[in-house]
């Protein structure tokens, strides 16, 4: 039948997620970060696995002589998930679409529609519909569809941070720590006001 892996994004999804959650225990519990990171390719034959590793998942675009298109991998990670895990921070609301990108790499979509356009006797009138536009180019790819339909998680917190109110007369925040006493707290000028 020919199948191939994008095929299946059901799988793909649930494989995914088995892999993020061994890899949130790798960095949690058992502080995979402190390990070496490294962005070249490594002696053939000091370790063979991870050449080959690090030339299949690790490499962008041509290699050259000054090996600029290698990514910052973690070896340990890259030899237990055989995988692209980049290496880098990434703190940004597109996070999200970062991670699918590398799902399901295949070809992008586009929506694009030929219309009719208004015309006055001196200058054109164009009718846009922003709202019309936004949905037709929002392209949801098959794995994150399928991400959603399983209800796993987008995104999350750790450690999990909740703002806690305890002072509400005069709605003003104070700030103390763990060491400080009820009356060094009482005693500062924002309690007093």
């Amino acid at each position: 039948m020919n199948l191939q892996p994008q095929d299946r994004s059901d799988i793909i999804s649930r494989v995914f997620k088995i892999k993020l959650d061994e890899l949130l225990c790798d960095l949690t519990k058992k502080h995979v970060l402190g390990r070496v990171v490294a962005s070249e390719i490594p002696a053939k034959d000091d370790d063979s696995e991870l050449y080959h590793l690090v030339k299949t998942h690790m490499i962008h675009g041509p290699c050259g002589l000054a090996n600029r298109y290698g990514v910052p991998y973690n070896a340990y990670l890259l030899k237990k998930f055989q995988a692209h895990i980049n290496m880098e921070w990434c703190n940004q609301g597109t996070s999200v679409k970062y991670l699918f990108k590398y799902i399901n790499k295949g070809y992008d979509t586009i929506t694009a529609a030929a219309v009719e356009i208004d015309t006055d006797e001196n200058f054109i009138v164009r009718n846009i519909d922003e709202i019309r536009q936004y949905l037709d180019c929002r392209y949801v790819s098959p794995s994150e569809a399928c991400w959603r339909i399983f209800s796993f998680p987008i995104h999350g917190r750790s450690p999990v941070v909740a703002r806690l109110y305890f002072h509400v007369e005069g709605n003003n925040p104070v700030y103390y720590t763990d060491h400080e006493l009820n009356d060094e707290v009482l005693g500062k000028p924002s309690v007093k006001e």
